[in-house]
Order: structure tokens, then sequence, then C-alpha cells
């Protein structure tokens, strides 16, 4: 409840708790924060009687409000919630409003209290006081300037920063929906595995505004499970499944922190074999956004095209060149010989450079090559983000396998004309541009 408490108590003191956060380089205690912004309350109340008496009800009223708003926050919600929820200061803030309201229009008017017996100096005590210094009327008045033009500067890339977030989190949630309501399997019926799906974002430690709290903004709350938020923005209540390994998560200039339950990489190979549809979430630089990656026991062509060494076939591969992401969707589908310790890569090179590639284990690493059984089939997805539009005439798509003991590529054989491939690397058909999530299906 203290540490509650102090989180919330020190936007009483914005934006003093916010100048002061680069000079610290560890949290405050709850009680020095708490003492920090019980003591911008009472000073200002004590500015306010000692210069405009006449608003001191307003500025007791909005002190009043802003402390009884968040009494409920502070003892009601768990303290892990409170620290990434800065949102649930609206309400209390409309009494801070008053207050500083009351505070800066006493500054700028300066009315001087009347002088009581025994009272010693106050503040401007006397007209004549206030016309022996005529810069003073100035002075206050730059004064509120200055500081309703701190509190503007302050707020704006505070808010800016949860706009970028909100709409990283955006960027996750839209492309998950249409994939929902688009994918083959009927979602309400066959099991869905997202793995490490968002549940919110916070601004990384040497970012944060104020002294205490994480900042953050939330999609989803740890509490509630995937399937109701896709319920409530499309109608269609999913079976889905969650898991998240932390390792995997690649996030970039910010927090991110995925949603439970964590898993062991064992674990969700489990999960995976026991689903029907699989989204991963791939980071690219500071975006991240689901990706299919497939399903267990797709049917396809069991035909081996190319056999890599003596351990895995390819049956069939295409890719398509998706517009809308400027990214290309590759399907590779895999036979098994020999299970080892091998990983296939996606290079794409255009006029002679490596544009896009993607070196990792089936199914968005959930799913390595010697965890297959002997005679084992199955398809596998990567989506491949492009710095530009991809041009069939400039560029080209290849795969290849690699020993990771080694590092060296298997040898790439033609099974038709049983003829080793150059540099190993095996030329995948282009079928063109879609907009279509399941352009394979």
């Amino acid at each position: 409840m203290i540490a509650s408490f102090a989180i919330m108590v020190q936007s009483a003191a914005y934006p003093l708790s916010a100048l002061l956060r680069p000079l610290v380089t560890e949290t405050p205690s709850a009680w020095l924060t708490i003492s920090m912004g019980m003591g911008v309350l009472g000073g200002g109340l004590w500015l306010v009687y000692m210069l405009m008496p006449s608003l001191i009800r307003i500025a007791l009223f909005g002190v009043a409000w802003y402390l009884m708003a968040l009494m409920p926050t502070v003892i009601l919600l768990d303290t892990a919630y409170v620290d990434g929820s800065p949102r649930i200061l609206i309400y209390a803030g409309m009494g801070l409003h008053l207050f500083y309201g009351a505070v800066l229009c006493a500054v700028w008017m300066r009315s001087t209290p009347p002088i009581k017996k025994g009272v010693g100096t106050t503040l401007l005590l006397s007209t004549e006081r206030a016309e022996a210094h005529p810069y003073r009327l100035i002075i206050f008045r730059a004064l509120v300037i200055f500081t309703c033009a701190l509190m503007v500067i302050i707020s704006i890339p505070f808010i800016y920063t949860r706009r970028d977030h909100l709409l990283l989190l955006n960027g996750y949630m839209r492309p998950l929906y249409q994939y929902v309501e688009n994918q083959p399997q009927d979602p309400q019926t066959t099991r869905i595995l997202l793995v490490n799906a968002p549940d919110y974002i916070t601004p990384s430690a040497e970012n944060r505004t104020f002294l205490r709290g994480s900042e953050g903004v939330a999609m989803m709350f740890y509490l509630v499970d995937y399937d109701r938020q896709i319920w409530v923005n499309t109608g269609i209540l999913p079976w889905v499944r969650t898991g998240k390994i932390n390792e995997w998560n690649r996030a970039q200039g910010y927090d991110l922190y995925t949603h439970d339950p964590e898993t062991s990489v064992d674990e969700l190979r489990v999960l995976a074999l026991d689903s029907a549809t699989i989204y991963v979430t791939q980071f690219d630089g500071a975006r991240f956004y689901p990706v299919y990656v497939g399903a267990p026991n797709i049917a396809g062509n069991d035909t081996p095209q190319v056999l890599f060494g003596d351990a895995v076939t390819l049956m069939d591969a295409g890719v398509f060149f998706i517009p809308e992401k400027s990214a290309l969707l590759v399907k590779l589908r895999w036979g098994m010989i020999n299970p080892a310790s091998i990983k296939p890569f996606v290079h794409v090179v255009c006029d002679g450079a490596l544009v896009g590639q993607l070196d990792a284990h089936t199914w968005g690493g959930i799913y390595p090559f010697e965890a297959w059984t002997v005679g084992e089939i199955q398809t596998d997805y990567r989506q491949i983000p492009l710095p530009y539009a991809y041009n069939e005439a400039r560029c080209d798509v290849v795969v290849g396998v690699y020993d990771q003991n080694t590092i060296e590529r298997l040898p790439a054989m033609d099974v038709a004309t049983d003829t080793i491939l150059p540099n190993a690397l095996v030329p995948i058909p282009y079928l063109g541009e879609t907009d279509d999530p399941f352009p394979f299906n």
C-alpha cells in the first residue's frame, strides 16, 4: 500500500519529480517520494493562503479530491498494476488541476493577505512594499509562465511515448485478429498457440519520466486470457493457449512483458505438436508482430525434391511477396531422414547483396530438426521483412541447411537429376504478390 501511494502521490510534485529523474540512479524510497509529494501539496496550500486567501477553499477542495480519489487505487489494487498504469491518475488529476490552478493564480495575481497581529513577516506585506519592487510582478508572472511551459514540455514526450507504445501493441493485435478471422482451421474448435504474445510495454529504465513506476501501457491484463481479447474485437471466441520464452523477447528501446505462462522450449514444443495453428511473435528492429509459422501434419507434397546431406529432404517450397507488410512469406516442407543438430536458413539476395534472411528452426524456433522423428514430414512458414519491394528480376530467394556444430552447409542434391547444387543453396520459386494471410492453403 505504501509503495502504491508513493507511485501515485509523486504526481503532486509534477514537474519536480520529472526534473529530478535524470539525477537519480536508483529508485528512491517510497517514504522519500511521499514526503516530496505531500510537501508540494502543503507548500502550495501555504502559498495560496499567504498570497490570495480567497482561493484557499478551491485549493483545499482540489487537494481533498486528489487524495480521496487516490485511496481506492492505493487500497484495492495490486502494486504491480498501479506501477504500470498511469491512466488511473486521470480522475485524481482533476483535483490536482484545481490545486495547481489556485496556486498559479495566486502567484499570478499576488494579492496581499491581511496582516494579523502576532504574525511575523509574510510575502508582500503591503501595497507600498509591492510598489517598492516594481519587477516583482514581472518575476512572479514569468515564474507562472515558466512553470506552465515546463509542464507542457515534459508532458509532450511522455504522451508521445505512450502513443508510440500503443501503436506498437496495435501493430500486433490487428494482424492477429486478421489471422484468426481468416485461418483455414476453425479457431473455435481447434487449438491455437500464441508464443510471446504481448501484455504491456514500459519504457526502459533510463527513459522513464518519473521517480517511481514503470509508466507502461497495456493491451492485455495479465489475469485475462487472449481468447477474451480476440472475442471482444472479432466476435470469435477462439481456443487459445499461450506460452512465452523470455530469451526470445528481443524488444529494442523499451521493455516488453509477454503473456504467461513462462515455458521451456520442451514444454512449448509439446504445446505446438498439440495445436492446429501456431503464431509466434517476430521482432524486427523496434517493431514486433505475429507471424503464422505452421502447424503439425499439414497435408502437402510428400515427394523429395532436394536432399541435404543424409539428414533431411525438401519436398516443397514457394514464396509470396506481401506488399502491405513489405515482407516475403516462405513455405518450406521438410521430410526427416536422420535427426541431427542442423538448422535451415533462408536468404534473400538482390543485385548480389543480402537484403533479408531468417536463420531459425522450424515453427519460429520451436521445433528443431534434432527433435524430429525419422520419416516425419512437417511444413514450416517464414515471414522475412524486406527494405523495399521484391523485384523478381533483381532478387532471388534461396534455402539451405547448415550443421550447427561446424557451421558448414550441408550439400544440396537435386533428387530428380542427381546433381549437386552450387553453394549448397536451393532457389525457391517466386509465386507472385498476395494480400491473403494464408495464400498457400
